[in-house]
């Protein structure tokens, strides 16, 4: 699995969540600012050898959410999400729980169709050991089929044999 299925859940969410900001007038959750990230299910992020799974979910919120108008015609033509988020990484045969935290800012263009990512996208740790992973950049995509035009940063490991290392695993 590489990291624009974990991209494309946030984002999805990210929507979702601007989605109910935007019908509730601009209120959000307890007049925090904050939109809660729901409506998403976990996914199998790998799948290790001897069949152990690792699960992803995605928790978080979105913040700062705004459209972006057209002058001339008035149409929205795009909209922007800053979103905080926790990612947790479950092993299914033993319910050990990892986690990586990100920062996001997503900006969505509806009439290209361009999705520029920019900001910290994931830091994984492990206790003890200090940073495992450290993605910061920018990332440019097709909206409707996630396909990375550009990128600027590190990228993130996102193999089944990074993954499953952590958890002391073979792929």
């Amino acid at each position: 699995m590489n990291s624009r299925r974990v991209t494309s859940t946030v984002a999805t969410a990210a929507l979702l969540a601007g989605a109910a900001i935007a019908t509730a007038g601009g209120a959000t959750a307890a007049g925090t600012g904050r939109e809660p990230i729901t409506g998403h299910d976990p996914f199998v992020l790998v799948t290790c050898a001897g069949g152990a799974e690792i699960i992803a979910g995605v928790e978080g919120y979105v913040s700062n959410e705004r459209e972006l108008i057209d002058r001339e015609t008035g149409d929205v033509v795009g909209a922007v999400f800053n979103i905080v988020y926790t990612l947790s990484s479950t092993l299914s045969t033993t319910g050990e729980v990892q986690y990586a935290h990100g920062t996001a800012r997503l900006h969505i263009d509806f009439v290209t169709g361009v999705l520029t990512e920019t900001g910290n996208s994931r830091t994984r740790t492990v206790p003890g050991e200090g940073w495992v992973i450290k993605n910061a950049g920018r990332t440019v995509s097709n909206l409707w089929t996630g396909e990375v035009l550009w990128k600027a940063g590190p990228a993130t490991p996102e193999d089944a044999a990074f993954h499953c290392g952590l958890f002391g695993l073979e792929a």
